[in-house]
């Protein structure tokens, strides 16, 4: 096994458009509720470091991690700070021998981050740069790593700001939360990509969730010090348009995991928590609807379809990239057709200069099948290279995109 990078990533401008979960923005400006209750216990030491305000901070953290988790931390973590220069490098070097896209700390699955995939569904123009960024953080974006295998915590800046104090609780929550459930399971090595997206939701939600906490607590001139930070470090400006249907995917794990944990938490607190990263969600479903994964409803084996070339590759789309291939379109739409599905299987081939892939999607009721019907039919009818194709118990498609060299 390879380690796990974990990242903590900016996520402005993201919206969350999926009808089963809430319409909690990317850009979390919705955190400024005062917490009821803060910090009561005292937090195993980190690693001492040459800095008496980090290593300050790191402890108050850490409290606060351990409080809100319900979970002592087992181990020392070793917590640097470095300026952009050096953190970009060393994010760089933790990443560089780590194998897939969830490992590099996009959470993301490995195989969907193909050009096929992107391409096939119509969800980049391979004549723009959106196709070099697909399923891809920047290092610009990223603020903080964690390395499950060196337990080494890293976060960008020169000084134990706000931010910086925020972004420390986001990734000790992900070191504690590894030191007792392991974010490296070995279950995830050959699992598909909506396996894995499922299980860095959880991560990743776990983390926004307590670090949303904490952000609750600070007073209005952390909040002001927090917000201008941020701008500094990434100069901010009002989005001006939809983001593309990719970064959506990109940011999956960031933008609805925190609802799909809280929702966890309000079933069974912190025990329902844990009991989750022992038990982890198994699709995309799952994150976007709870009570499917709370009912313990997995995803149904779907048989591969045939394809109309040679595979170059196959796996599940899952809900949520679904309903992205169906929301350029209508997202309304898409949003409902999505929402009944059950599994799916996917097959990838290339031909005369396209992808084309080829899905099957099995459903959960028999009224969800008209719902995916007519999204498929909207999108066929907007955009080419796309048509509906309906078994006796699925309903399906084929999506072609040219890859943007001669055949």
């Amino acid at each position: 096994m390879v380690a796990v990078v974990v990242v903590v990533a900016l996520v402005a401008g993201l919206a969350s458009t999926w009808v089963a979960v809430s319409d909690r923005s990317g850009d979390e400006v919705d955190r400024l509720t005062p917490a009821e209750d803060g910090p009561t216990t005292t937090a195993t030491s980190a690693t001492p470091t040459d800095d008496p305000a980090l290593d300050a901070a790191v402890a108050e953290a850490m409290a606060f991690v351990e409080d809100v988790r319900q979970l002592e931390f087992e181990t020392e973590v070793d917590v640097e700070l470095l300026a952009d220069d050096e953190f970009v490098a060393r994010l760089n070097d933790a990443t560089a021998d780590v194998e897939g896209t969830e490992g590099a700390g996009t959470g993301t699955g490995s195989d969907l981050d193909d050009d096929a995939w992107w391409i096939a569904l119509h969800l980049v123009d391979p004549a723009t740069d959106d196709l070099e960024e697909a399923g891809e953080i920047s290092d610009d974006a990223t603020v903080g790593f964690y390395d499950s295998d060196t337990d080494e915590l890293v976060v960008r800046g020169s000084a134990v700001t706000t931010y910086v104090r925020v972004t420390l609780i986001h990734e000790l929550t992900h070191a504690l939360d590894d030191q007792h459930f392991d974010l490296d399971p070995p279950a995830l090595d050959d699992a598909e990509a909506d396996v894995i997206d499922a299980f860095s939701a959880l991560v990743e939600g776990d983390a926004v969730r307590v670090e949303d906490e904490y952000f609750d607590q600070l007073s209005d001139d952390e909040i002001d010090e927090y917000f201008d930070e941020e701008e500094r470090l990434f100069g901010l400006e009002e989005s001006t348009g939809e983001p593309p249907l990719v970064d959506e995917y990109t940011y999956f794990p960031y933008t609805y995991g925190p609802d799909f944990v809280r929702a966890l938490v309000e079933v069974g607190g912190e025990d329902e928590v844990d009991a989750a990263f022992e038990d982890p969600p198994t699709s995309t479903e799952h994150i976007l609807d709870p009570d499917r994964y709370l009912a313990g409803d997995d995803p149904v084996a779907v048989e591969a379809p045939a394809a109309d070339g040679e595979v170059v590759d196959e796996g599940v789309l899952g809900a949520f990239l679904l309903f992205l291939a169906l929301a350029d379109t209508d997202v309304d739409l898409a949003s409902r057709a999505s929402s009944g599905w059950a599994g799916d299987w996917a097959v990838v081939w290339q031909d005369a200069g396209q992808y084309c892939v080829r899905a099957q999607v099995a459903l959960d009721e028999p009224r969800d099948r008209s719902e995916l019907v007519t999204a498929i039919r909207a999108w066929a009818s907007s955009t080419d290279g796309v048509r509906l194709e309906e078994g006796s118990s699925t309903v399906g498609f084929t999506s072609c995109g040219a890859t943007g060299v001669a055949a």
